[in-house]
């Protein structure tokens, strides 16, 4: 267990690259580094996780805490999250995501159906969250491309695609 009490992922959650680990560009090699080296004594505030510190999860984060709902209804989907009580509204109509300048921190999505997998788009994150409890951190730049397919009445394949160019080297899975 974590210092923030929850338990950390298991199993091999990096599809993309194969080498299972987050592809951050140099500079933020080092400083995820630092986290990590900080996670267990953080020397400041901002080097514990933000959960524990009573902020939101975020994405893709939160998809993996545990009991969530999916329900559709005309013209959008609701996710509602066990977890912190979280829960997303998100549009099926094409909209455009809300202006640049507004960063939240469960993002802005929209999304559309392609067959039967929702695919969801991410933008406009603060970049208060991690990823996970031990400092994968990203930017403001954050974008994510979600892939939610179900594959029997109790199993649904989620894939999140990742991509920050302030602070990855290039997209990831």
């Amino acid at each position: 267990t974590a210092i923030s009490g929850q338990r950390p992922m298991i199993g091999r959650p990096i599809i993309d690259p194969p080498d299972g680990k987050i592809p951050y560009l140099p500079w933020a090699m080092k400083f995820a580094e630092v986290l990590h080296e900080e996670h267990l004594s953080p020397s400041k505030p901002e080097y514990l996780d933000p959960v524990s510190r009573g902020f939101q999860e975020g994405l893709p984060r939160i998809s993996y805490q545990g009991a969530f709902q999916i329900q559709q209804f005309p013209g959008y989907v609701v996710i509602t999250y066990d977890y912190h009580h979280s829960y997303r509204v998100i549009p099926l109509d094409a909209r455009p995501h809300v202006g640049s300048d507004i960063k939240l921190w469960m993002g802005d999505s929209r999304a559309r159906w392609d067959g039967n997998t929702l695919v969801v788009d991410v933008a406009n994150h603060n970049d208060q969250t991690w990823l996970a409890i031990v400092g994968s951190f990203h930017s403001d730049a954050l974008h994510l491309v979600e892939r939610w397919t179900p594959t029997t009445p109790d199993h649904i394949v989620y894939l999140a695609t990742v991509e920050d160019p302030k602070v990855y080297a290039r997209p990831w899975t």
